[in-house]
């Protein structure tokens, strides 16, 4: 979207049994300076694990009912607002892995949904037009 954004999400349907898989999203170069979250396992809007995409960091947050914790954070960001950026997240059993060009940025373990589909999300008011050139899913 080209709006104001405070998480509204935009998700794959169809995905909701989806269980162990890596998603992809390759950043065609409209994409401006945003914070952006790529969920994961996503139940609804109460119950998702998702990976947070920030110029100063990358962390992990959990999410269950009205209560949001951080598991997990990187120490330095990236700039994935540059054409051709991959972002990547990958949930396996209790894992998930944030994902930046195919390199592993930060990972945890944690209670999370057993099942659900992938879901973006522009975050922290951000303003910004998402648009990517492919979304790909991996079977692990």
């Amino acid at each position: 979207g080209n709006e104001k954004a405070n998480g509204a999400f935009t998700f794959l349907d169809g995905t909701s049994l989806w269980d162990d898989y890596v998603v992809s999203f390759k950043n065609r170069g409209d994409l401006e300076k945003s914070d952006l979250a790529i969920i994961a396992r996503f139940k609804d809007t109460k119950h998702y694990v998702e990976c947070l995409y920030s110029n100063n960091f990358i962390s992990i947050q959990q999410i269950e009912g009205n209560q949001k914790k951080q598991i997990a954070r990187s120490s330095q960001g990236y700039n994935f607002t540059l054409p051709g950026t991959v972002l990547s997240v990958g949930v396996v059993g209790d894992s998930i892995g944030c994902f930046v060009d195919n390199t592993l940025v930060v990972s945890s373990k944690g209670n999370f949904p057993k099942n659900g589909g992938p879901a973006l999300s522009l975050w922290n008011g951000s303003q910004g037009s998402i648009s990517f050139e492919s979304v790909q899913r991996k079977y692990v």
